[in-house]
This record gives structure tokens, sequence and C-alpha cells, in this order.
């Protein structure tokens, strides 16, 4: 597992901490297009009325969801409380 925390960084961050930075913002983008595409596969589902698998990747959608919130607010996603 890796654990980058970037969301406060000083002004006098080191290069480690900027390309850290860099590559969280790219796993956010990434994200993002996971759950446009999801978005757009449920509802192509649900015009269709293909009901399972509207449900099935609007779920999708919400869970990548979650997984952007844990890992922007730098906690660990999966760890019980």
């Amino acid at each position: 597992m890796v654990c980058i925390s970037v969301m406060w960084l000083p002004g006098w961050a080191s290069s480690g901490q900027i390309i850290a930075r860099g590559v969280a913002m790219g796993i956010i983008e990434i994200l993002d297009r996971h759950v446009d595409e999801a978005e757009e596969k449920a509802r192509v589902n649900y015009t269709r009325g293909k009901w399972m698998m509207f449900g099935y990747w609007k779920a999708i959608a919400v869970h990548l969801r979650k997984i952007k919130r844990e890992f922007m607010k730098g906690g660990d996603y999966g760890k019980r409380r």
C-alpha cells in the first residue's frame, strides 16, 4: 500500500513532496475519469431499461467517489475503525 500525504505542502516543501503531489493529482484525475465512465455507463443502461446493470455501474461510481474522498483526506481507505 502506498500512502502519500500531500494535502498541505508548506512553502519549503522538498522536491520529493512536490513529486508526490503530482502523483496524487494524477491518481485523482484517473479516479475522475473512471467515475465519469461508470456514470455514463449507468446512464446508458438506465435509458435502455437494464436495471441490474444500471445499479451495478452506479454502485461502482459511488465506490470510486468514496475512494477519491478518502484519498483526498489522506486517510487509509478500508481501515477498520
